[in-house]
């Protein structure tokens, strides 16, 4: 793992008084142009990471011991935190004033300081600030412009439950405004041009394989402008997924492949996606119930009309006859 020395640091972009933090993507502490490092030990860059991803960026000192020293006796744990305490300041101390105090401690815990800028919280309240907003162009710029941003959080530390479970909580954030955005584009507010709500619906499967409101309306899409082979894939990535899970497709799922792949002329599944059927565990019990993250948006055809597009999850047939956006 290459720790960053003292050189330019890209993107620092404010005054020479400003602590810059970067969590999304390789970690650095920079001021002005100069980032702070080479760390010493990996445990002072990890101390550094935890305090400041922590909420309130602030842990207790028993806190720090279990995560970063589980393997020691709660003597030897302590003196390793107060040591990688040390060595944590005496690089950050390279950077000058303020960076030199970023990080403080009493007996019980260790905190940041409130003035540093993260990055990572910088694009959380973006994400939330426009998920906030009402329906509209402001909104899909906002949630557009957050959204370009994919630095995996603590991207230095992929196995640490630490750092699992907030970037955990990030992406779940992330999926949460890609679905905005998409919904929104299918109901006709910001960008609802055909290729902009695909490419939206497109990069919500990305990311979760098993949204099924996602892969229905890839499905759909495909479908309906010939390209039977793309339907088929999403159909079978989003079941496949679901199997890894022990779950089954809903029979919404189904019956959206099946009334799609009609309305093309189509048979209403393919070879293939029956021998997967096959092979995949059975879904829950009819009497059991799970959540399923659909779509029920309604958009203006050119003569006023007003045409649904996509229901919500039913486990009886669906024989609908309006078309979908794609189609008209």
């Amino acid at each position: 793992m290459r720790d960053n020395g003292e050189v330019s640091a890209p993107g620092a972009k404010g005054p020479p008084g400003t602590i810059r933090v970067r969590l999304l993507g390789p970690f650095s502490v920079s001021s002005g142009s100069r980032a702070a490092g080479p760390w010493p030990r990996p445990s002072a860059r990890r101390l550094c990471e935890l305090v400041l991803v922590s909420p309130g960026r602030r842990v207790t000192r028993d806190l720090a011991c279990e995560e970063l020293f589980p393997g020691l006796d709660p003597r030897a744990a302590a003196r390793s935190v107060s040591k990688a305490l040390s060595m944590a300041r005496g690089t950050l101390a390279g950077l000058g004033q303020p960076a030199a105090s970023l990080l403080a401690a009493d007996l019980d815990h260790i905190w940041a300081s409130p003035a540093a800028e993260i990055d990572a919280e910088t694009h959380e309240q973006a994400l939330r600030e426009a998920l906030a907003l009402d329906p509209g162009q402001a909104r899909d710029g906002k949630l557009a412009a957050a959204l370009a941003e994919q630095g995996e959080l603590l991207a230095d530390e992929p196995y640490a439950d630490w750092a699992l479970r907030p970037r955990e909580r990030l992406a779940a954030l992330r999926q949460e405004a890609r679905l905005a955005l998409a919904r929104d584009r299918a109901r006709g507010a910001g960008q609802s041009r055909p290729e902009a709500v695909l490419a939206a619906f497109q990069a919500c499967f990305e990311h979760d394989p098993v949204s099924e409101e996602a892969a229905g309306a890839l499905v759909r899409a495909y479908f309906a402008h010939g390209h039977p082979e793309l339907a088929v894939r999403a159909y079978e990535r989003c079941r496949t997924a679901l199997a890894e899970l022990g779950l089954g497709p809903s029979p919404w799922f189904e019956e959206v492949y099946a009334t799609a792949a009609f309305e093309a002329g189509l048979p209403p599944a393919p070879a293939a996606a029956r021998a997967s059927a096959a092979r995949a565990p059975a879904g829950p019990a009819p009497e059991e119930l799970r959540t399923v993250s659909v779509l029920a948006a309604e958009v203006t055809a050119p003569a006023g009309e007003l045409r649904s597009w996509a229901r919500p999850p039913r486990c009886r047939p669906w024989r609908g006859s309006a078309r979908p956006w794609w189609a008209r």
